[in-house]
Order: C-alpha cells, then structure tokens, then sequence
C-alpha cells in the first residue's frame, strides 16, 4: 500500500541552471550558474588550456577543448538536472556590429536583475 506521504519523497530541485562559456585566446572557461531567489551563484567551475592559439585551432580540437570544460563544470551536478541555457563571452570581433547595438539597447534599458555571489551584476569570476 502506497501512503501519500510526501515528506518522505527527496524534493526535486526546480532551481534553473545556467552554463557560462567564456572563450580567450588561450583558454576556455566554463562556469555552472544556479538561478535562486533572483541571484545566480556559482556552483562549479573549470578551465581548460588551448593547445594552439584559439585562431589557429581546428574545428576538432576546439570541440574537444570546449566538450572537456563543459563536461568537467557539469560533473557536480545531480543525474536528473541540464542546463538548458548558456550564456557566451567571445571576442568582439565575433558579435557583428547589428548584435552589438540590440545587446547596448536592452542592456542600457533594463533593470539590473542578477546578483553573482561576489559581484553585483558583473560576470562571474573563473
């Protein structure tokens, strides 16, 4: 006989998670972000070394790269729990200029409505 004790049950974590990639010319860094009560906090995080400057790599040594930060940052996290969204720091020179003034307009429209655990609505520190 099933009793409907719901106490009893493990709670299921409902909290949003967030990837954060941030690419430089030697390194790409992947950070694991948890959305709780209008802040984000840094769960986890790695860095992984480029063999070659990030222009000179091949397609397949930067998915290798990149496959191996995201993996690493993503191994605290519970079986049942993906990150669904990811945000992207790239060079500039990557963002066309049409992205980058969409970006400045909602940018300097909105409200500041993060909170990293050691700075206020700045980027996280690897």
């Amino acid at each position: 006989m099933k009793l409907p004790f719901s106490f009893l049950k493990p709670k299921k974590d409902e909290s949003e998670y967030y990837l954060a990639l941030i690419l430089t010319d030697e390194k790409v860094g992947s950070v694991i972000l948890k959305a709780e009560s209008g802040t984000l906090k840094k769960i986890n995080s790695f860095e992984a070394v480029f063999p070659d400057s990030l222009e000179d790599l091949s397609i397949e040594e930067l998915v290798s790269v990149v496959d191996k930060a995201i993996s690493r940052a993503e191994e605290i996290l519970p079986p049942d729990v993906q990150t669904h969204q990811t945000i992207f720091g790239v060079k500039e020179h990557w963002v066309d200029e049409e992205s980058r003034r969409n970006q400045d307009r909602v940018l300097s429209s909105a409200p500041p409505r993060c909170a990293f655990a050691d700075t206020q609505c700045g980027p996280p520190s690897l």
